[in-house]
């Protein structure tokens, strides 16, 4: 009988850093547009420092926007009505109330084996940083061995 077991993750990459200056409280960044390449899992790292406190427990929600069709993405905004593609909520990476550095992990969020973009809503309470703020990537799948 076979045994399920990770492979071996992808080198780390950056998918999100100027796009995230100085966005506001309840207003949405979407990344460059993604594929699977047949690997349907994903940590995701935020890595932050807030010139003002956030709210404790508060959320940078992540969301995922496919692309069925080769063509079109799920419905979503990033103005400040900061609304995702509703149906493609992934998680949310959970902020402590400092103004220290913050690197938070997301593990293993399913991706579709669609291409697909993903989606930050800050919903903190604050403004991020004019600078510095990263969101990385590290994908994988799973092998029988």
């Amino acid at each position: 009988m076979a045994t399920a077991k990770f492979t071996v993750p992808e080198t780390i990459a950056t998918i999100m850093s100027t796009e995230l200056n100085s966005l506001a409280d309840n207003a949405g960044a979407v990344s460059a547009a993604q594929t699977t390449d047949r690997l349907f899992y994903a940590d995701l790292e935020l890595v932050v420092t807030f010139g003002s406190a956030p709210v404790a427990g508060s959320l940078i929600e992540v969301y995922i926007a496919r692309q069925i069709d080769g063509t079109n993405y799920e419905t979503y905004t990033t103005g400040a009505s900061g609304v995702g593609p509703l149906a493609g909520y992934l998680g949310g990476f959970p902020l402590y109330a400092v103004t220290s550095a913050q690197r938070i992990i997301l593990p293993q969020v399913t991706l579709a084996p669609l291409d697909y973009r993903l989606f930050f809503l800050n919903k903190s309470g604050q403004a991020f940083p004019a600078s510095g703020t990263t969101i990385k990537i590290r994908r994988y799948t799973e092998e029988a061995v």
